[in-house]
């Protein structure tokens, strides 16, 4: 669409991050500074102070209009300073449309007409009413944490601390995760991570649901891993309310998007087509079928992939890992105070959520061992082998720790390595 012509609607201007960074301008670290310093040295970026990029920010937010926004836009975007880049097959079967016709494109799309954009109501709550609360069966302190047991048998620990003094983590987390289910869900359990990012929570759609979270300073996220399944995620002080009640939706309320996910999935497939162009993909692929004996559990995505995945068991399973928080833990740290937490840990449903504990831990892929055939001189054992020698591997299913299930994400290769066993 043109922005010569479509007015920009009025903005929401957000001031979270730069009172967030006010709030934590005492807890900067030296490469912060550093980092300043560096930019002013190469770049002749000003150094100016938290307190003063505040006030510089709710200035523009008092004196610059709507009509100032789209004046500039118009004046920025103009046929003198366009650009066009395209991307394409060095193929010599593949049409590639010459400059003209490419130019051609562009004013045409450029000519038409389009609606001007309708700007959405947004809900101004994420939950309209609250579940029945649970309680707080026990307190006690343990391991330098206060730690409490909801009448639902979750157990939350506490840690205040004001390290950083405008931030509240949260990390809620159970038993379990993909090991629990058979290889053929594998490739429904690699686009989980899509389905959670695509769908929303409960009646906001993805993009409502940034647009509602624009103004807050939060970050959270639910993963189901190889052992186990979590909620994690991040506040600032006055958002801690705002994070709970995500947390919340996570495990109850996950929101269903056809159109989303598949559009999501053709542009994996079309991005995932080349993939094996580079030799270091390719490097990287047989070093994890050695390590891990071919598994599927450790197989990466493919455009092939995308064809098994099917989203309603995607979603069944998202659900099984978080329909029942019996043997979930919640820890939480920051700069709050147990008061401000415990309404927080009863109302958003974390006492309210029963359920049966499962199996755990099935069906995990099986990692290689190391072996020496034949015996070593003991004399120059540190130094060198003597005699004609081999090595072989040998599978055996142990379960990885969480140690090397986190290494082995990045490098699959240092599971030759027991030194994570």
């Amino acid at each position: 669409m043109d922005s010569r012509r479509a007015n920009w609607t009025a903005p929401r201007l957000s001031t979270s991050f730069i009172n967030n960074r006010f709030n934590q301008r005492d807890d900067r670290r030296n490469s912060y500074f550093v980092r300043k310093a560096q930019n002013n040295f190469l770049n002749n970026e000003p150094i100016t102070t938290e307190a003063y990029d505040k006030q510089l920010a709710e200035r523009f937010d008092r004196e610059v209009t709507l009509q100032d926004v789209n004046a500039a836009m118009r004046e920025a975007i103009t046929n003198r300073n366009q650009v066009l880049v395209v991307y394409a097959p060095e193929k010599a079967d593949f049409h590639i449309p010459s400059d003209a016709e490419l130019e051609s494109y562009v004013l045409e799309a450029q000519a038409r007409k389009y609606p001007a954009y309708q700007e959405k109501k947004v809900d101004t709550k994420l939950i309209e009413k609250l579940p029945n609360k649970g309680r707080i069966v026990s307190q006690k302190p343990a391991h330098g944490t206060t730690e409490l047991t909801l009448s639902n048998g979750v157990k939350v620990y506490f840690k205040p601390t004001d390290f950083n003094k405008d931030q509240v983590t949260l990390r809620f987390f159970g038993e379990g995760g993909s090991s629990l289910y058979p290889d053929a869900d594998i490739p429904n359990i690699q686009f989980l991570a899509t389905a959670i990012k695509e769908g929303g929570l409960g009646k906001f759609d993805k993009l409502a649901l940034n647009k509602y979270l624009s103004d807050k300073t939060v970050r959270i996220n639910a993963n189901v891993g190889a052992e186990t399944q979590s909620i994690s995620g991040q506040s600032s002080v006055k958002d801690v309310k705002t994070l709970f009640e995500l947390a919340h939706l996570y495990f109850t309320d996950l929101r269903r998007d056809d159109q989303a996910f598949s559009a999501e999935l053709n542009r994996m497939r079309s991005f995932l087509t080349n993939r094996e162009a580079s030799p270091k993909v390719g490097y990287n692929d047989s070093l994890s079928a050695i390590v891990y004996g071919n598994s599927p559990r450790t197989q990466p995505v493919k455009a092939a992939t995308i064809d098994k995945v099917n989203y309603d068991r995607v979603l069944q399973i998202y659900r099984e890992r978080f329909s029942n928080a019996s043997n979930f833990k919640l820890i939480v740290m920051g700069n709050i105070s147990l008061e401000t937490l415990r309404p927080c840990s009863n109302s958003t449903s974390f006492a309210a959520i029963n359920g049966q504990e499962g199996n755990i831990c099935r069906h995990l892929p099986q990692r290689a061992q190391l072996h020496r055939n034949a015996p070593l001189d003991e004399e120059d054992e540190h130094t060198h082998l003597k005699g004609e020698h081999h090595l072989h591997l040998e599978r055996t299913p142990t379960p990885l720790s969480p140690t090397c299930s986190s290494i082995c994400s990045a490098a699959c290769f240092l599971c030759l390595c027991r030194l994570c066993s």
